[in-house]
């Protein structure tokens, strides 16, 4: 055995930038803390209108706390003054562990649920949130439109986490779905240089 002892600083100091982080997220107005929360769950950068609908705020009131969590140095506010982004991606990683995971898949379901009803031909973000809620059946026609595009405008990696969702929806799904995933996720590996995954997945889109 071996002890690397910068890793162990490392860890050291990120354990205790999670404890700090922790603190001043406490000493935050409730209302701004469940702001944040639901914010960790929509992204790094998170649109302040949905924040608001999925916590049962008024827009103003989500105005008022996000300037909060300016204040405290936590979130930049985007120019519109509609869009918050966390200082820190272990500001976002604190607030996602403070949620049980019920928590956090409802919080999912609840973003995928309102992305549906507001912005329907938001594809990508409606397969992932659908997808973290744990519905990756519903997730599955977003994510195989999401993954197309991508592939398309040769967004590699975005098109390979698309199909990837895409995959997990699709156990009972028909076989042309199967195909059309299987045959592009191996399209888009063989691109990124993944030959062996890739032609695994050619062979299963040839056997479909």
């Amino acid at each position: 055995w071996r002890l690397e002892t910068t890793t162990t600083a490392d860890l050291q100091s990120s354990h205790h930038a999670g404890v700090f982080l922790a603190r001043r997220i406490e000493l935050l107005p409730a209302r701004t803390v469940e702001l944040l929360r639901i914010g960790a769950v929509l992204g790094r950068e998170f649109d302040l209108e949905i924040a608001a609908a999925l916590t049962g705020c008024t827009l103003a009131d989500a105005l008022a706390a996000l300037d909060e969590a300016r204040r405290r140095q936590l979130v930049w506010v985007r120019p519109d003054g509609y869009h918050g982004v966390f200082v820190h991606d272990q500001i976002r990683r604190v607030l996602l562990d403070h949620m049980s995971d019920g928590q956090r898949r409802q919080a999912h379901l609840s973003a995928a649920e309102y992305l549906a009803r507001k912005y329907p031909t938001r594809h990508s973000d409606l397969a992932y949130h659908y997808d973290a809620a744990g519905d990756s059946r519903r997730a599955l026609p977003h994510a195989l439109e999401a993954a197309d595009r991508a592939r398309a405008q040769y967004a590699l990696q975005t098109a390979e986490q698309q199909y990837r969702i895409a995959q997990r929806g699709a156990d009972t799904a028909a076989r042309g779905i199967q195909f059309r995933i299987a045959e592009g996720l191996g399209n888009v590996l063989m691109l990124r240089g993944r030959h062996a995954a890739a032609e695994q997945l050619l062979q299963q889109a040839i056997r479909l």
